[in-house]
């Protein structure tokens, strides 16, 4: 059942990609904004020992402003106590790298976006009585979109702003999927 899952996740990955054009955003350069985001929220797993649990992230995200692309790059943790006859304490790691589509207007708080990527997690499981540990690892594909409003410049760096916002994301892996929502803390142009 794993290599079905993996494929399917490959596959819209892939399809997502294409769609996105042929010509990949400048990952740095003059112009580029660079943005700092902090999330906290929920997430919910399906998984076989685990339902779901509080989330805290961090996140660097580029765009630039003549095509409104750019990339992401961040990471999320979270952990949950399922309980059962033995002690279980799980501790969910994730990294993700994907593309993300950015609607800025100037003159306009609201900032929605879309954004794919790949996703990798690791879960990593500790029992008590006796103890034991071992780590389940997933690669993924997610699809996430979300609003950032911007609270205004600061006058300490002319054009750096604070955002605040939400953030909705779906993943699906070999052996974890997920549904997760944040609230976002940004700063940056």
């Amino acid at each position: 059942m794993a290599p079905m899952r993996s494929g399917r996740a490959f596959s819209v990955l892939v399809s997502l990609a294409l769609a996105a054009g042929c010509a990949l955003p400048r990952p740095w350069g003059e112009g580029i904004g660079l943005q700092a985001n902090f999330l906290g929220g929920y997430r919910a797993l399906d998984h076989p020992t685990l339902d779901g649990h509080a989330t805290a992230g961090l996140e660097l995200v580029t765009c630039d402003p003549e095509s409104g692309w750019g990339y992401e790059l961040g990471g999320n943790y979270g952990s949950e106590e399922p309980g059962g006859p033995r002690d279980h304490v799980a501790e969910i790691d994730e990294a993700y790298l994907g593309l993300r589509r950015s609607w800025v207007e100037e003159g306009r708080s609201l900032r929605p976006y879309l954004a794919f990527g790949g996703s990798w997690i690791r879960v990593e499981n500790g029992l008590s009585s006796p103890t034991f540990d071992f780590d389940d690892d997933s690669g993924g594909a997610y699809l996430r979109g979300g609003a950032l409003w911007s609270l205004g410049g600061f006058t300490f760096e002319r054009g750096t702003e604070i955002f605040v916002g939400v953030d909705g994301r779906g993943l699906v892996g070999d052996e974890v999927d997920a549904l997760q929502l944040a609230l976002v803390l940004g700063f940056g142009r």
